[in-house]
């Protein structure tokens, strides 16, 4: 700036110290003005943010008034606009694949203004903040990110947290799962009665009972609410859509030889996955069209218990009987095996971490094991 360009104390244009200093350095026009960059690695330069108060006077006692005041606008203006963009939001919300961010995304747009707001109260007594984000348009991209950075800044800063049992339900007889919705409307129940319920909550901690599917081994609903798949002894695996009072409308049958131990979701709702004693997995996505389209069939040696999905659809892993496989999505829509990994007892879970790159599979041998991703293996 103007007090470093004035400074001719440093070294005279002609000096042999400034001759061999520009040598090592190389040029470039910033704002009119040629700027000397030392041939140095970027990562050894120091963030300015890191250096010490003394460092700092000395800098700004070589500005000029108009250079500390334009830099203190500079900063000034920086500062509105991270607030103005909610750029801190957006970027912290952009670390999530875009299967999360699907699921984020639809908790916001099912939510109405009123269970925003109560959803806000349990972390802050801020009445003006929960206001301003409750009354935003949930259909701005940027809503969602806003919210669920504001919400996890919240939680981050409670000492303490109070659970509230707010509902009980009572099915007399033993309940093998439990899944809510993204939007927290319907809860899907699978019992060891083979039956599965869907409840709607009804407000002020009750649930009603809307349908009841006999021959269920398991159900599942999708992240955005809006389909539920069951898995059944019969061999079928069946996807339903739900209507807006909650009823199951058959879409299609997913046919096995043998029983289905389970049927699941990707986390993007695109795509279910089944598992089946008959030794195999079948994968089928939804169409932009509504329906439901086979993507392949994952064979195994061995009956196979359970399959989930990666966060971002790419890879499938299965789990059996002394056996787990993981399986990725080529180019030409074949999925591919990957892994195989052997185990002395009979595989009770496996799921994949957030970022794909975990994998932890739960055994009968009482020990659960995690394996990483290193170079593609």
């Amino acid at each position: 700036m103007h007090g470093v360009d004035n400074n001719t104390r440093i070294a005279k244009p002609d000096s042999p110290i400034r001759q061999v200093q520009l040598e090592r350095t190389s040029s470039c026009i910033s704002a009119g003005r040629s700027v000397a960059v030392t041939d140095q690695e970027e990562k050894d330069r120091p963030s300015f943010q890191y250096f010490t108060v003394l460092s700092s006077s000395m800098i700004f006692s070589r500005l000029r008034l108009r250079d500390i005041v334009s830099l203190e606008r500079v900063c000034t203006r920086l500062r509105n606009g991270i607030h103005q963009d909610n750029a801190l939001a957006k970027a912290w919300y952009r670390r999530f694949p875009s299967p999360h961010q699907y699921q984020l995304r639809t908790a916001i747009n099912t939510k109405n203004a009123d269970q925003l707001r109560d959803w806000l109260k349990s972390f802050t007594n801020d009445q003006a903040l929960v206001n301003s984000l409750a009354d935003r348009k949930p259909e701005r991209v940027y809503v969602p990110a806003l919210f669920f950075f504001t919400k996890t800044k919240l939680m981050s800063e409670c000492k303490t947290f109070k659970l509230v049992k707010t509902a009980t339900i009572d099915e007399k007889i033993p309940v093998k799962s439990a899944r809510f919705s993204v939007d927290g409307r319907y809860l899907v129940t699978a019992s060891c009665d083979d039956t599965a319920k869907i409840y709607l909550h009804k407000g002020a901690g009750t649930w009603e009972v809307i349908v009841i599917i006999p021959r269920v081994n398991s159900a599942a609903l999708s992240p955005d609410g809006h389909h539920v798949v069951t898995a059944s002894n019969d061999g079928t695996a069946k996807i339903y859509r739900l209507t807006d009072d909650g009823f199951p409308e058959p879409l299609v049958s997913i046919s096995h030889t043998d029983r289905v131990y389970s049927a699941t979701f990707s986390p993007d709702g695109r795509r279910v996955v089944t598992a089946s004693i008959d030794e195999t997995a079948k994968i089928y996505g939804l169409k932009d069209d509504g329906s439901w389209e086979s993507e392949g069939t994952i064979l195994q040696t061995s009956p196979i218990k359970l399959a989930n999905f990666s966060s971002d659809g790419r890879y499938v892993i299965t789990g059996g009987k002394g056996k787990t496989k993981i399986h990725s999505k080529e180019a030409d829509g074949s999925w591919l095996e990957k892994a195989n990994i052997d185990h002395e007892r009979s595989v009770q879970s496996v799921a994949f971490s957030p970022d794909g790159r975990h994998v932890i599979i739960g055994c009968k041998d009482n020990t659960a094991t995690i394996y990483r991703q290193t170079d593609g293996s």
